[in-house]
């Protein structure tokens, strides 16, 4: 086919031959998994299969040497790279810890890395504790390390669709701000290359039901301002006060948050 046909339309094919059937085969490689029995604290790297999905032995076959030729098989991950811009979720990452095994780590072992020719990602974020009794909370350092991984391996940024969802089961208010301030930087970089970037803040009552999310919103006008002095949590008290059915009243640690930290404090 490289013989024959010009680069042009060999990607014409690809993106045919990646439907959502192709797509959904791809994803037991690239799609990551939850740890089981710990919901979305997400440890496990991303090359693992989904649970109940097609095990990892059955790849596509485009992307196969034993059945196409090496050239087509490497030609064919990149157009899927490509091609994940517009299929849902075709890339979605629960494991900001493992960033960069994720975009440098040959996982169809064809000398193909996502960070070269990916153009979307779903980034999923929520938060840790150490003990059940400590409130969740972010990871500054894990977090900060993967935004700049994720900055840095990004290098064709133009048109690039980065989405990013934090999750609480926990509404804690001030844990934005620390998120706001890291996520800044990476912002700014993207979107000044001519990146589609967007910021979502979901709820949930557990993390490990994510299906079940209570509420959506979209922080974009927050973090495109974002600033230590900006004044925003009046805002987002006034809608989640609002929509008060969907928040049961032990999430709003927001109303207490500040206490909490004065007991804390004074032992």
């Amino acid at each position: 086919m490289q013989a024959c046909l010009p680069r042009e339309l060999r990607d014409l094919i690809y993106d045919y031959i990646w439907d959502d059937n192709y797509h959904r085969l791809a994803s037991c490689y690239m799609s990551p998994s939850p740890t089981i029995g710990h919901g979305f604290r997400w440890t496990t790297a991303h090359m693992h299969p989904k649970i109940g999905r097609t095990p990892r032995d059955t790849k596509p076959i485009v992307i196969n040497p034993a059945y196409v030729d090496l050239d087509t098989a490497r030609e064919a991950p990149e157009a899927y790279y490509r091609i994940s811009a517009h299929h849902e979720h075709a890339f979605l990452v629960r494991c900001p810890e493992q960033m960069h095994t994720i975009l440098h780590e040959d996982a169809f072992k064809l000398g193909v890395l996502p960070a070269e020719h990916l153009r979307a990602m779903d980034l999923y974020l929520t938060q840790e504790r150490s003990e059940v009794w400590l409130p969740w909370t972010i990871d500054e350092n894990k977090l900060s390390k993967a935004f700049t991984q994720l900055t840095e391996g990004i290098r064709r940024k133009k048109d690039f669709k980065l989405s990013i969802t934090f999750i609480q089961t926990e509404i804690r208010l001030k844990q934005w701000d620390l998120l706001f301030r890291i996520l800044v930087p990476l912002w700014t970089a993207f979107e000044a290359a001519g990146a589609e970037v967007h910021l979502y803040w979901h709820y949930t009552r557990a993390l490990e039901q994510t299906d079940m999310l209570r509420w959506v919103f979209s922080l974009d006008h927050i973090v495109s301002v974002w600033t230590p002095e900006l004044e925003w949590k009046k805002e987002i008290i006034e809608h989640i006060e609002r929509e008060g059915t969907l928040f049961p009243r032990e999430a709003k640690h927001f109303r207490w948050e500040d206490r909490e930290e004065e007991e804390d404090e004074s032992g």
